[in-house]
Parts: structure tokens; sequence; C-alpha cells
């Protein structure tokens, strides 16, 4: 689910999955929130093996190959990043890892730094862990995101 202003993010994924949705998003109105709901398939029981163990998530053993492809970063950064400021200054990113055990963002964050040379850290977030991209290392990461983040969602940088 993700808000009414990514609207055109959420229809975006929406035409790329088109073959396996029976219809568009859908209003979920308590939450002001659109959902799009896929269709039972194989492919998908396929990536929850490997992105979930007895219904925790978990790094998948091909994170690394994932994040050799500056798409797949930027649908990451898309789905659950956001621009960290204070006082309105941009100081970094954030990747909402929370879900992830800190072990599995220091891997994160030391494949960051061997794929892409971005130099992150683990913050902790009302006591979960999530990845921080420290502002030396912003450009490097806005250049590998950028030309595939859609114009609605270009906010996200800052």
């Amino acid at each position: 689910m993700h808000s009414v202003k990514q609207k055109k993010y959420v229809e975006w994924v929406y035409k790329k999955l088109k073959p396996f949705v029976h219809s568009p998003p859908k209003l979920y109105t308590p939450t002001q929130a659109l959902r799009l709901r896929t269709i039972s398939h194989s492919t998908f029981t396929s990536l929850r093996a490997i992105f979930y163990r007895e219904g925790k998530k978990i790094l998948p053993s091909t994170i690394e190959t994932i994040m050799t492809d500056p798409l797949s970063v930027a649908m990451w950064f898309m789905d659950d990043g956001n621009a960290a400021k204070s006082y309105g200054i941009l100081h970094g990113y954030h990747l909402n890892t929370q879900s992830f055990s800190e072990e599995e963002n220091e891997k994160i964050l030391v494949l960051f730094a061997k794929l892409w040379d971005v130099d992150c850290t683990v913050q902790k977030n009302k006591g979960k862990h999530r990845i921080f991209v420290r502002s030396r290392s912003m450009n490097a990461f806005a250049d590998i995101v950028q030309p595939f983040v859609l114009p609605s969602m270009q906010y996200k940088l800052g």
C-alpha cells in the first residue's frame, strides 16, 4: 500500500505487473492508501521463499546480485526510502530496512560500499535498524537512482 500522493508510482508498478494483476489499484479508504493486489502465481511464491523464512523477512543470499541493478536500487528507494532532512536541510537518505536485523543491515551497507562506493551507516530508528546514506555519498547515491526515479517520486531525493 502507498499513499495517494504516490499514485503515479503505484500506477507505474501496476503497468509493470499488469499480467499478474486482475484489477487496477484500489483506494483503501480508512488510510487513504492505494492497494495493488496480485494474483497467486508461482513467481511470487518463489520470491516469497527468497525473502521470507518462517514468516520473517530476511535478507536473501542473492542480495548482491539484486543490488548491482540500479533499477532495483531505485525501486527499493522509491518504495522504502526518503530524504533525511534536519531543519529543512538535506543531509542524507534513508532506506527503511527496519524489518532486517542489524547484521543484515550491516551487510547491506558493506555492499553499497563495494558495489557503488556509497558510504552508509546503520542507524537506530524506534528500536530497529535502517540504512542511512551519509551526506558525503548523497550525490553518488542520487546518481545511481535518479535516472529511474519517477518524476512524481523526485521529492524523495530532496
